[in-house]
């Protein structure tokens, strides 16, 4: 498995059964204060995704019906392949690793081109777009050995993103300013 599958697998973790993606509530134990009885869920639909967020599933997929963990595998690959071609949109992303070879090549891929699909995968493309000034500077960071990169980190790490996800956010920011997959990688392999 490349490291970039097994770090987003590491951050979403999995998970058989549906839970609430803001609390890690498995999906009924969520809903107690809310729900007299089966037919006020649609009622109060609003109210539960607005305080539970969304029902998710597998490595973090909004869904309700249980899968196995093979499945969730498949799909998994399949949606990193979708991040990385949105990354690919970018006219930089390649120059992360020049000697990158094609789509859905996850092997080869950099540490960095690693973080940009792992935020994509999280964030969808819109969301990683917002982090304009982050893009700005790999952009200036692109060629130096080090310096531009702290600056790429410390971007990620003063946003929204970062709180809500502060573990996740960290790793990713030190991979991005190192330039290196993290050291437990090698240690599970």
């Amino acid at each position: 498995m490349s490291n970039l599958l097994r770090l987003i697998k590491r951050h979403e973790g999995f998970r058989a059964a549906p839970y609430w993606d803001k609390t890690g509530q498995e999906m009924w134990q969520g809903l107690d204060p809310w729900i007299a009885g089966p037919d006020d869920v649609e009622s109060k639909k609003a109210e539960i995704k607005k305080e539970l967020g969304h029902l998710t599933i597998g490595y973090g997929f909004n869904l309700e019906a249980p899968r196995s963990e093979e499945f969730w595998r498949y799909v998994l690959e399949w949606d990193v392949g979708q991040a990385t071609a949105q990354a690919d949109k970018y006219k930089w992303f390649r120059e992360l690793n020049p000697d990158w070879g094609h789509l859905p090549d996850f092997e080869e891929m950099s540490a960095r081109q690693g973080v940009i699909i792992s935020m994509i995968y999280q964030l969808g493309p819109t969301g990683f777009a917002g982090f304009k000034r982050m893009i700005e500077n790999i952009q200036t960071a692109i060629g130096l050995e080090t310096f531009g990169w702290a600056a790429v980190a410390d971007e990620m790490l003063d946003s929204k993103w970062a709180r809500q996800t502060p573990e996740r956010a960290r790793e990713l920011a030190e991979m991005m300013c190192t330039g290196e997959w993290p050291s437990w990688m090698s240690e599970a392999a």
